[in-house]
């Protein structure tokens, strides 16, 4: 087997894991929770990673809440425009990451009000 047929290997193997943890993820808690807006799934040969975008940081918090996470919030660098503050929380569930995650966008009207919050 050539090295690149066994890197296809490795990430034949990670993303059935990948998938395994994500249906796992959804299937016990995505009938009690919000809907998630997306679910993204990322496998290589050296990092395997599953995304759970909520629509809301208040449908972020019921996720994290679920799944016995902190939520972290973070600001994105403002510009002339306003600036996105972001909601995530990353865990490991069998040697896959995962990570609970939304946005909401400030526009510069709003971001003195976003600020002092």
């Amino acid at each position: 087997m050539t090295k690149v047929e066994q890197a296809l290997a490795r990430t034949d193997e990670a993303a059935a894991r990948l998938r395994a943890v994500a249906t796992r993820l959804v299937t016990e808690h995505g009938g009690t929770l919000p809907q998630l807006l997306a679910v993204r799934l990322e496998a290589s040969t050296n990092r395997t990673f599953v995304g759970l975008q909520a629509h809301t940081e208040a449908e972020s918090r019921q996720w994290a809440q679920a799944l016995g996470v902190t939520l972290e919030t973070s600001d994105s660098t403002p510009d002339e425009h306003g600036f996105y503050r972001h909601f995530s929380a990353e865990f490991s569930v069998d040697d896959v990451m995962v990570r609970i995650s939304s946005a909401e966008w400030f526009p510069a009207a709003r971001a003195a009000e976003a600020v002092s919050a």
